[in-house]
C-alpha cells in the first residue's frame, strides 16, 4: 500500500503533482506551475472566481475554475476534487491555438454569430438553462456555441446567474439574523434596502424575494440559519404506500421531498388495499396513482401481473367488492399471542386454486425473526400425519398474522383455536396400540421371528406405514405376516391405508384374499405406477394433487425417488427431488388410459418365441460387417485407425479419432429413430458422414 508521501509526489503526464494535503495548497501550486509554463494568471480573476467565490468542497465534491491568463485566448482550466478531507487531486491544463479554433473564425458569418449572441443574451436562458441555450445555437449552425463571441457571451450569463445566487443567499442570511435579533418584517426590509451591497433592490422586489424564499422554506421564520453540515439524519414515509425511508444528506432529503415523501408517517388501511377480490374471481392489491392529470387505479393480482386502468373501470370491476374484503380476516395479535404449542386450530380459507378450504391445523413450534421483525407460528396437518405439507402464521411488526400455505398466501375466511383433535388423536393412539400389541408377541418369540416382530414394532412406532410394509415383505414366513396383518387390521383400518386394493369401500379385507396375494398384488401396483411413470403417468389424481405433498414417484428411468408437488397445471403436476433438487413433470393419474397403456405395453414385451433368431448366418454376419456403426468401432479399438466400407462400395482409410468423435456423436442422440437417420446418412459416403456430423 503506497504510504502519503509517495501519493502525494504522484505527477501528472504534464509534471504538475496530482495531490496535496489543503485545498489552498493545490491551487497555489496550480498557479505556480502555470508561471513556470509562462502563463501569469489574472489576479482579478483569483479575487473574484476563487477568493470570493464558491467554498472549498466538501468530501466527494469538485470545485472547476476557467481562470484568464496574460495572453490571449490561453484560459487555465484548473480542477480540485476533495477525495476525503485528507487529500485533494489537483487536474489542470492550457488552452491551446489550434487550427480548429481559426477554422472557428472563418466558418460563420457576422449575421450567424449575431444571431448567436442574441440567444446567448435572451431572457429565456438567463435564469440558469446554459444547455438550453447551447442547444438553441447549435440549431442555427453546428459549432456555433464554439466560437469565441459567443462563447464568452454564454460564459458572463452563467457567471452573473452564480453571482446573483450568491448575493441571494448572503441577503437571507442577514434577513435572519435581523429577525433573530427581534425585528419586524418591515424593519428588517427597511435596513436590508440601506445597505450598500443591496442599493439595486426597491420595496416590492425585495418584499417579493423573500416572500418567495419564506414560501420556499429557503428561509426560515424561527430557526437561525442552519448550514449544510449540520443536517440531521431522519426517516421520510410514502404517503401512498407508508413505507419508511432514510434521509441521511441534504440531497436525500430534497429528493424525497420532490417526491412528495413526507416527515409524518401516513395511515394506510392495508385490508382495503390488499385481498380485494374482483367480479373476475380473482384477487388483487390497489394502489390509486394520482401523478398524472386523471386518477388512475394501479392493481397487481395474485399471480404478480400489474396493470394501469381508468378509475371509472376500476369501479364496474370492485364495485361490490367492499363486503368481500371486509369478510376476509387474519387472526388477531390478541389470539396469536395466545396460541401455543400443540393446539389445534380450525381454519376456513380460500387460496388461487379452490374456495373454501376446511383444515384442522396442529402447532408444531413458534419462532421469531428478529431482523426482519416477523413473529411465525408453524403448523401441520393435524388429521394426517402423512401430510408434510407446512401452514405458517405470519405477524409482522406486532400487527395481526396472515395465513401462508406452503409457499403461497391464502384468504383466511373463519378460524378457530382449541379445536379438539380427535381423528389425530385416535389414529395416533390405534398406531401405539398396535405397536405394543406386536412387541408382546415378540417377546414370546426367539431368533429370526422376533427379529421380524421387533422391525415392525419400531416402523409402528415411527408411524411410518412405508416403512412396515417393506418389513412386512421382507419377512419369509406367511405364518408371521398374517399375524402381523391381523393385528393391524383391527385399529383403525391401517389395512386399508397400506393396501387399499386388498380392502373394500368400509375398510375390511376382501373375501378370498390372503396375505400372499395381498403382497402381491402390492407388488404388481407398484410395478404398474413404475412403467406408468416411464410413460409419463404419475400417481396423483387431479383430486389428489396439491401443492406442498410429499410423495414417492418414479423418475424417467424407472428408480424409485422421494419429492414434492411444487405447481400444478391442468393437465398435470411438477415434482422436486428432494435429493437432487431437478424438477420432473407427470400428467394426472387416469384409471382409463392407465389400462391402455399397461396394456399396449404387455402386447409389445409379448414376443411369439418363435419369432426368436438365435443363430447368425453367414449373410447376417456380412451385414453385420458392412454396419457403419461396427466398422467405426473397429476403427476406434485400432490405434492407427483402419479401412471402412461405404455403401457406395468406396472405401476409405479412417484414423481412431475421428471414428471416436463419430461415435460420440451418435452415443449423444437419445432418440432411436434420431440414430437410425445418422447412421442411414453417415453409411452412404464420406460426404454424407460429414454432413451426418452436423446434424443437431
Amino acid at each position: 500500500m503506497k504510504s502519503f508521501k509517495q501519493i502525494r509526489e504522484a505527477k501528472s503526464s504534464s509534471g504538475y503533482d496530482l495531490y496535496h494535503k489543503t485545498f489552498s495548497g493545490a491551487m497555489q501550486h496550480a498557479y505556480a506551475f502555470a508561471k513556470k509554463k509562462g502563463f501569469q494568471v489574472d489576479k482579478n480573476d483569483i479575487d473574484n472566481k476563487v477568493a470570493t467565490g464558491p467554498k472549498k468542497p466538501s468530501s466527494g465534491k469538485t470545485n472547476k475554475y476557467i481562470l484568464k491568463t496574460n495572453k490571449a485566448n490561453r484560459h487555465a482550466h484548473i480542477q480540485v476534487a476533495n477525495l476525503d478531507n485528507k487529500r485533494y487531486e489537483l487536474n489542470m491544463y492550457i488552452e491551446s491555438v489550434t487550427q480548429e479554433n481559426v477554422e472557428l473564425e472563418e466558418r460563420f458569418t457576422p449575421k450567424e454569430i449575431k444571431m448567436a449572441i442574441g440567444v446567448a443574451s435572451d431572457k429565456r436562458y438567463a435564469g440558469g438553462n446554459y444547455s438550453g441555450a447551447v442547444r438553441a445555437i447549435e440549431k442555427i449552425k453546428k459549432g456555433l456555441s464554439k466560437h469565441k463571441q459567443v462563447a464568452a457571451v454564454l460564459r458572463r450569463q452563467n457567471e452573473s446567474l452564480e453571482e446573483s445566487l450568491e448575493e441571494n443567499r448572503n441577503l437571507f442570511k442577514d434577513y435572519e439574523q435581523l429577525k433573530k435579533k427581534g425585528k419586524s418584517d418591515s424593519q428588517a426590509q427597511d435596513i436590508l434596502l440601506s445597505m450598500p451591497q443591496y442599493k439595486r433592490y426597491d420595496s416590492a422586489k425585495l418584499g417579493k424575494l423573500i416572500g418567495d424564499a419564506l414560501r420556499k422554506g429557503t428561509i426560515r421564520k424561527k430557526a437561525p440559519f442552519k448550514l449544510a453540515e449540520e443536517f440531521t439524519p431522519h426517516k421520510m414515509y410514502d404517503p401512498k404506500t407508508g413505507k419508511e425511508y432514510d434521509a441521511k444528506t441534504q440531497a436525500d432529503h430534497e429528493r424525497m421531498a420532490k417526491m412528495g415523501y413526507t416527515h409524518e408517517k401516513p395511515e394506510v388501511n392495508e385490508k382495503a388495499l390488499h385481498n380485494v377480490r374482483g367480479k373476475d374471481g380473482k384477487t388483487y392489491s390497489l394502489e390509486l396513482d394520482q401523478s398524472g392529470r386523471k386518477v388512475m387505479v394501479r392493481t397487481k393480482n395474485q399471480y404478480g401481473d400489474i396493470a394501469t386502468i381508468p378509475l371509472k373501470k376500476a369501479v364496474k370491476i370492485f364495485e361490490e367488492s367492499e363486503s368481500e374484503v371486509l369478510s376476509e380476516m387474519a387472526v388477531s395479535r390478541k389470539d396469536f399471542d395466545r396460541i401455543k404449542k400443540n393446539d389445534v386450530i380450525e381454519f376456513v380459507f380460500d387460496s388461487s386454486m379452490k374456495k373454501g378450504h376446511k383444515g384442522k391445523l396442529k402447532v408444531k413450534s413458534k419462532t421469531r425473526s428478529a431482523k426482519y421483525n416477523v413473529d411465525k407460528i408453524n403448523m401441520v396437518d393435524a388429521t394426517d400425519t402423512r401430510n408434510k405439507t407446512k401452514f405458517t402464521l405470519f405477524s409482522r411488526g406486532g400487527k395481526d398474522a396472515t395465513l401462508g400455505w406452503g409457499g403461497m398466501a391464502v384468504v383466511i375466511k373463519s378460524y378457530k383455536i382449541g379445536v379438539k383433535e380427535s381423528v389425530n388423536e385416535d389414529y395416533a393412539q390405534d398406531l401405539h396400540l398396535a405397536q405394543k400389541n406386536v412387541a408382546r408377541l415378540a417377546k414370546k418369540e426367539k431368533g429370526q421371528d422376533q427379529k421380524d416382530y421387533m422391525a415392525v414394532a419400531r416402523a409402528l412406532n415411527q408411524g411410518n406405514l412405508g416403512a412396515v410394509k417393506k418389513v412386512i415383505k421382507s419377512i419369509s414366513t406367511d405364518e408371521i405376516r398374517a399375524d402381523i396383518l391381523n393385528i393391524l387390521v383391527g385399529y383403525n383400518d391401517l389395512i386399508a391405508k397400506m393396501y387399499p386394493k386388498a380392502t373394500d369401500a368400509k375398510g375390511r379385507l376382501k373375501s378370498g384374499m390372503s396375505v400372499s396375494k395381498m403382497i402381491k398384488e402390492d407388488v404388481e401396483l407398484d410395478e404398474n405406477y413404475r412403467q406408468l411413470a416411464q410413460k409419463g403417468m404419475g400417481t396423483e389424481t387431479q383430486k389428489d394433487a396439491r401443492v406442498g405433498l410429499e410423495l414417492d414417484y418414479y423418475d424417467s428411468k424407472g428408480n424409485k425417488q422421494f419429492g414434492k408437488i411444487v405447481k400444478k397445471t391442468a393437465s398435470g403436476y411438477i415434482v422436486k427431488d428432494d435429493k437432487t433438487g431437478k424438477s420432473h413433470s407427470f400428467s394426472y393419474h387416469d384409471r382409463m388410459k392407465a389400462k391402455k397403456l399397461l396394456s399396449a405395453q404387455r402386447q409389445c414385451e409379448a414376443v411369439d418365441p418363435a419369432d426368436i433368431d438365435i443363430k447368425a448366418t453367414d449373410d447376417d454376419r456380412k451385414a453385420a460387417d458392412k454396419n457403419i456403426i461396427v466398422q467405426l468401432r473397429r476403427v476406434a479399438d485400432l490405434p492407427k485407425g483402419g479401412q471402412i466400407e461405404f455403401k457406395n462400395g468406396k472405401k476409405v482409410n479412417l484414423k481412431q479419432p475421428l471414428a471416436k468423435a463419430v461415435l460420440q456423436k451418435y452415443a449423444q442422440i437419445k432418440r432411436n429413430d434420431q440414430k437410425l437417420k445418422f447412421a442411414k446418412l453417415a453409411s452412404n459416403s464420406p460426404q454424407d458422414m460429414q454432413k451426418a456430423m452436423k446434424l443437431r
